[in-house]
């Protein structure tokens, strides 16, 4: 028998920004035109969001970038939306994992929009480790990672991370290991950021699926990437 979502002990959180121009995707900015960068930051979002049509999750938007109803209301009709709060990445984390535990979630995975190779299969994999372990890590080839997921909250695991810096993967690890909490870690996937990760990853995305916004964003950047 199949939990409904509001019901069910799985949960996915996606974050996203406000699509809106230049002030998404800042790295890419600097070599493409902002109505570009909007352009494949739309797709990703969309990509991202699509992969929860096949899950049986409870599902949540946290989002930054807007004040009032955002325009990703439009493309998550159902998730529910809560706007992200906090100074840094890792308290907006720290609290988004709070709050959908304390809304029944068992197993809590968190994804961003960065990384349009995730697949469904990777989420469901991910909540099936969460079963015999405490955290499951995502990394991604930049340093970060483009996954988390945790079976219970774990502030500590947010505190004295360098966000944004080739550093969180590593200094994630070890506080996963000063804590004694078990891990696994999924495949090393590419997150979308710069021009260089676009080039580099030029023939994944030519393997993303026919029906995938980002590949068909890319593809009119043929003539310089693809």
């Amino acid at each position: 028998m199949k939990h409904s979502p509001r019901h069910d002990p799985r949960a996915l959180i996606i974050f996203a920004r406000e699509p809106r121009l230049g002030r998404v995707k800042t790295r890419l900015a600097r070599d493409l035109p902002p109505e570009r960068v909007l352009a494949l930051y739309n797709a990703l979002v969309q990509d991202t969001l699509a992969l929860a049509s096949g899950l049986s999750c409870q599902r949540y938007l946290f989002y930054t970038g807007s004040r009032t109803i955002p325009v990703l209301s439009r493309y998550a009709p159902a998730f529910e939306l809560i706007p992200q709060s906090g100074a840094d990445l890792g308290i907006r984390m720290r609290r988004a994992f709070r709050r959908v535990f304390r809304r029944g979630a068992r197993k809590a995975v968190i994804i961003g929009t960065d990384c349009p190779f995730i697949r469904p299969v990777e989420v469901r994999r991910a909540w099936r480790i969460l079963e015999t372990r405490d955290c499951v890590v995502g990394p991604s080839r930049d340093g970060g990672y483009y996954l988390l997921g945790l079976r219970e909250e774990q502030p500590g695991l947010f505190e004295g991370i360098r966000w944004s810096s080739p550093e969180v993967f590593r200094q994630t690890l070890g506080r996963l290991r000063r804590a004694g909490l078990s891990y696994r870690c999924l495949a090393r996937a590419s997150d979308i950021d710069t021009v260089f990760s676009l080039q580099e990853s030029r023939d994944q995305i030519r393997k993303l699926p026919s029906t995938s916004c980002f590949r068909r964003a890319v593809r009119e950047l043929a003539g310089q990437f693809l």
